[in-house]
């Protein structure tokens, strides 16, 4: 598990957009959801059809980047407890929706580890 996406969120698997190959990764729904989509092609010419929508399009890539970044150094220099206390700081949402074996996997724990971490 690599990203949680909410309801009215865009979810793409940026690797293939950017590549145009298929992904190694899928998206998988873990509620009932009504997924709606957009060609490349339709997606791109919207992005350019005006200023506006090429400068969001920039400001919801740059905001994945950055959780990326946060991602990537909770993964690398953060201790397990660390990494559950920046995510819940971050996105308490999670903890009300997503079942906790997916929060786990994103936290790079098991199940166990995730629950005597929540007692504490």
């Amino acid at each position: 598990t690599i990203r949680f996406g909410y309801q009215g969120d865009i979810l793409t698997a940026l690797d293939s957009y950017i590549t145009g190959q298929p992904s190694d990764l899928y998206i998988q729904a873990l509620k009932k959801t009504v997924v709606k989509v957009i060609s490349k092609r339709v997606f791109e010419e919207f992005i350019d059809s005006s200023e506006t929508n090429l400068r969001l399009w920039q400001k919801v890539l740059m905001a994945l980047i950055y959780q990326q970044m946060e991602r990537e150094q909770d993964i690398l220099i953060s201790s397990p407890v660390e990494r559950y206390q920046r995510v819940h700081q971050r996105s308490p949402r999670l903890f009300q929706e997503i079942p906790h074996k997916y929060i786990a996997s994103y936290l790079r724990m098991t199940p166990e580890t995730l629950s005597r971490i929540k007692k504490d």
